[in-house]
């Protein structure tokens, strides 16, 4: 029998021996924060996302945008600043909290946390939106999201101090845009359609001054509706009275899907507030 060869780990070039190098493992860049998609994590802190629509006429809330993967560190940092600046700012706001119709709980080896706690002294509440870089806090007081979020503008644009604007963005670094939805219900056309005609056509479109501009901004995330059909939707819906202004409009109409809930907020200086991205607008020279 003849002996096979054996396959050595180097090479002889130039009489010397040279080892062959291993592989390097591909490192994914390090965002030191757990990713919100982890069971345990999601169990623990955010309420299920079937819990905006269960309750879709009186949910309202912040929504607030991040990057990928940064998901908890954004929460922490959005928890500290809305629980603050709701004290400072709207000390005498009372508690919407009801008893939900059915308590979400969860089960672990350790110990059983119910999400939604009999605590009517509980001011946000996070939800899970099923969306990556994308973070929602219900509001359980009687402040409107949209009168929270022109607050919280003006608040920041009296801060002059270079220095101090610079320690206020670093506090909101995993941030990005704080977007007010007044409006809540499920992500179908039906209901969509239900909600402006009975809600916010009502509520604020009908109270505008004929010829207000007006763009309508739809995003949409892991729900089968597009862009288009949002935006025709909503737009069928609206009175005639008012234009179209794609560049500078007095008011755009926010419509946002995610997954199984579509949030509705009008927004007032959209484009003079970076988008409402607060970051950019702490950053921006005055």
């Amino acid at each position: 029998m003849t002996s096979q060869p054996v396959k050595r780990a180097f090479e002889l070039v130039d009489d010397k021996p040279s080892v062959a190098a291993p592989r390097e493992k591909r490192k994914r860049p390090a965002s030191g924060t757990i990713p919100i998609s982890r069971g345990r994590f999601k169990q623990r802190w955010l309420s299920k996302h079937s819990s905006l629509i269960k309750r879709a006429d009186s949910a309202y809330g912040i929504m607030v945008t991040c990057p990928n993967r940064t998901e908890t560190r954004a929460m922490g940092q959005i928890q500290q600043f809305l629980t603050k600046f709701l004290d400072e700012a709207f000390s005498t706001a009372t508690s919407t909290w009801t008893r939900p119709d059915c308590a979400f709980e969860i089960e672990s080896d350790e110990e059983s946390v119910p999400i939604n706690e009999n605590r009517p002294d509980r001011k946000i509440e996070a939800v899970d939106t099923a969306c990556g870089g994308l973070v929602f806090y219900r509001l359980r007081v009687d402040v409107t999201p949209s009168t929270f979020v022109d607050r919280m503008f003006a608040h920041f644009a009296q801060i002059k101090n270079a220095k101090e604007r610079e320690k206020q963005a670093e506090l909101l670094r995993f941030t990005a845009r704080w977007l007010p939805i007044d409006y809540v219900c499920p992500a179908t056309t039906d209901r969509i359609t239900l909600c402006f005609e009975k809600r916010v056509i009502p509520d604020r479109i009908a109270k505008f001054q004929p010829k207000t501009s007006i763009a309508i901004i739809a995003e949409v995330r892991n729900s089968p509706l597009s862009k288009k059909e949002v935006i025709d939707l909503v737009a069928n819906l609206l009175p005639s009275t008012l234009t179209v202004d794609l560049s500078r409009p007095q008011y755009v109409i926010f419509v946002t899907v995610f997954k199984s809930v579509c949030g509705i907020g009008i927004l007032h200086k959209y484009y003079e507030r970076k988008k409402f991205n607060l970051l950019q607008q702490l950053k921006s020279a005055e």
